[in-house]
């Protein structure tokens, strides 16, 4: 084993003579019992801090067990790498909590608020933001650096305080005997290690010590040679670095500068929650506007209107609006009950509206011409059969002439019902039946074409498309005038054409007096006939 100079603190004060070169070993026991006597180090209960009393808080917690003294709970949560701990009491007056003396709890919250909350109970929560840190580097050895003897002291912390104040970096902490070794009892001897790094390059020996390094805690921070805790509104790294001081729109979070939380106010420390009843603008808590509704995070209008000028305005046309904020719609979309929705089938939209392509075809949101013959709902074209043709976005049958214009044609030299009655639905007749009886022909819808060429034919017509029955008896007349002529010689006259459908009511009043004057005359000319 190394010697070493060995100077006790205590001693040379007492008695003002100079130090003597003493070896570890040999200084050990005057050490211990000096130590009785000296303030030696800073105890650990100096360097936590009280933060609230007969409080637990409602954060997770690992139970560490019971001691007899707070230092003693301190050192275990440090050793569980903990910071914010509560430590038993007896009961409270007037409460039924039970006796907790000497409980340790590692209470898992993140900073020295407790923003999980506050539940009354017999505890103490403390804060170790301000405690050295000592951490282990190697067991049963010594550095055969340079070392300055610091003292004996009951606690490790107490060790590394006072190589702090030392202004060191390394220190071995002596403890009992390693069995089968004569190295003596080295419990609570604390030396400064000179060395330059955790590795030491000077070499190991062994010996009943083991190897740390100080530092503070991240929360703290190095001043006058002591860890102390990183002051409200600031950040801290454990070294001797000033605190960094967040901006006055964030607060501290995990010795963290964070952002602020919606619903709340920050100044740089903490973050305050604003009232359900206000809302935040520009990191103050605001009054609810008359018209206006609040969470306590922002101010707003009914869900279908939007924030102007701090005023309640309606949804313009293309918006969604969610009675803060208007967000508008995709041009191939529409709006329908304040929600933009995609646009259905055989319709063009345009952000706001969707638009009916009633005779056309929808192509990439346009609607397009349908194409020739085909009618069209806007999704697809569907082509007309024949003989029907396209008209109006409708398949109809081709436009057959009058009955006017079909009497005509048929009284004329060359008529026929393959001239004059083309596209009619039916077949076109030929009446060339004579006799003494008269014979009733019937027509329907499909017989709406007739070629007077016998005698004594009654025509009951039932077409509604049979609207003038009166040229069919003038074309009956051109047709068979010789006919008529012997037929009246020998008494016997063609019967007029009855028509039993009415009048249709769409023809004008004037109209209809004109045509039934032209009935008359031409029934006159057909008696004179």
């Amino acid at each position: 084993m190394k010697n070493m100079k060995v100077i006790i603190a205590l001693l040379l004060s007492a008695t003002g003579t100079a130090a003597l070169p003493i070896p570890k070993a040999a200084t050990s026991a005057i050490a211990r019992a000096a130590a009785k006597y000296s303030p030696l180090g800073r105890r650990l209960t100096e360097s936590m801090t009280l933060i609230k009393s007969n409080v637990e808080c409602d954060s997770n917690d690992d139970f560490l067990g019971t001691f007899s003294k707070l230092e003693d709970c301190a050192d275990k949560v440090l050793e569980a790498g903990g910071r914010f701990f509560i430590y038993g009491k007896e009961e409270i007056s007037g409460r039924s909590d039970g006796d907790k003396t000497g409980q340790c709890y590692h209470e898992k919250t993140s900073d020295a608020t407790c923003s999980e909350g506050w539940e009354s109970d017999s505890y103490d929560f403390y804060d170790l933001a301000a405690t050295t840190k000592a951490t282990l580097i190697k067991s049963d050895v010594e550095c055969d650096s340079n070392d300055d003897f610091l003292g004996m002291f009951d606690t490790l912390h107490e060790c590394a305080d006072k190589v702090l104040e030392a202004g060191g970096r390394f220190f071995i902490y002596g403890k009992e005997e390693i069995s089968g070794r004569s190295d003596g009892d080295k419990t609570g001897q604390c030396y400064h290690e000179k060395t330059s790094d955790a590795t030491c390059s000077e070499g190991w020996e062994s010996d009943s010590y083991d190897f740390y390094q100080v530092a503070c805690m991240s929360s703290s921070y190095v001043e006058n040679k002591k860890c102390t805790a990183c002051p409200s509104g600031f950040t801290c790294d454990g070294s001797a670095a000033a605190p960094h001081v967040c901006d006055s729109i964030k607060y501290v979070l995990n010795n963290v500068c964070t952002a602020c939380p919606s619903g709340h106010t920050c100044d740089g420390a903490a973050a305050t929650k604003c009232a359900v009843v206000m809302y935040v603008m520009d990191n103050v808590c605001m009054a609810c506007p008359d018209g206006f509704t609040c969470d306590g995070t922002t101010a707003t209008c009914a869900a279908t209107e939007y924030v102007l000028d701090n005023e309640c305005e309606a949804c313009p046309s293309g918006f969604t609006c969610d009675g803060a904020v208007a967000t508008v719609c995709d041009s191939i979309k529409y709006v329908l009950d304040n929600k933009c929705e995609d646009c259905p089938d055989g319709f063009t939209c345009d952000g706001a509206k969707a638009t009916k392509c009633s005779a056309g075809i929808v192509k990439e949101n346009v609607c397009k011409d349908c194409p020739s013959g085909s009618t069209c709902d806007g999704t697809e074209a569907t082509a007309c059969a024949a003989p029907k043709y396209a008209k109006d976005n409708a398949c109809v049958w081709p436009k057959l002439a009058t009955a006017a214009e079909r009497a005509e044609c048929l009284a004329g030299s060359d008529g026929s019902c393959p001239k004059c009655c083309t596209g009619i639905t039916g077949v076109c007749k030929e009446l060339t039946q004579s006799g003494a009886d008269v014979k009733e022909i019937p027509l329907t819808d499909e017989d709406d074409c007739v070629l007077l060429k016998g005698d004594r034919n009654k025509i009951d017509a039932t077409s509604p498309r049979l609207k003038r029955p009166w040229l069919f008896s003038a074309s009956a007349r051109r047709v068979g005038k010789r006919r008529r002529r012997r037929g009246r010689r020998r008494g016997r006259l063609q019967q007029a054409l009855r028509q039993r459908l009415p009048r249709p009511s769409g023809i004008p009043v004037r109209r209809r007096l004109v045509r039934a004057r032209a009935a008359r005359r031409s029934r006159r000319r057909f008696a004179r006939a």
